[in-house]
């Protein structure tokens, strides 16, 4: 996972690319499980919402290896590209830029400041489809 240099990874988000139909999540502020966040659609105190603004298009930056600065192998690209094309997603119809570009991960937009901490719940407060 260090590789790909995220800023927040989400454990037991309901199976493998969940992030791929998320539209909106709130990070922290409620509830001691997964279900309790996404079961309270109002603004939690002390958490932290967030818009997921479109997937995550790859660049070559995880095929380098972080510790020596050169390419390695096994390459994830070669992997992201054999099932997580745009095309192979079936977001290229909406998207035509999208069509051999590599999918892993989404980006998101925080709707105001506030602390993320290791441990919070996250909830999904609502879905988004990419092939619109």
């Amino acid at each position: 996972m260090a590789r790909f240099r995220p800023n927040l990874v989400v454990a037991g988000a309901g199976g493998p690319f969940a992030e791929d139909a998320w539209g909106r999540i709130r990070v922290g502020g409620g509830g001691d499980s997964d279900e309790a966040a996404a079961a309270s659609v109002g603004a939690a105190a002390g958490a932290l919402e967030m818009a997921v603004v479109r997937p995550c298009d790859r660049c070559a930056v995880p095929s380098v290896d972080q510790e020596l600065g050169v390419k390695r192998e096994p390459n994830p690209l070669d992997t992201l590209n054999r099932f997580r094309t745009g095309k192979e997603l079936g977001w290229a119809a909406a998207r035509k830029r999208w069509t051999h570009a590599s999918f892993f991960a989404t980006y998101c937009q925080p709707a105001a400041s506030g602390p993320v901490r290791a441990g919070d719940t996250v909830g999904v407060l609502a879905a988004r489809s990419w092939a619109e």
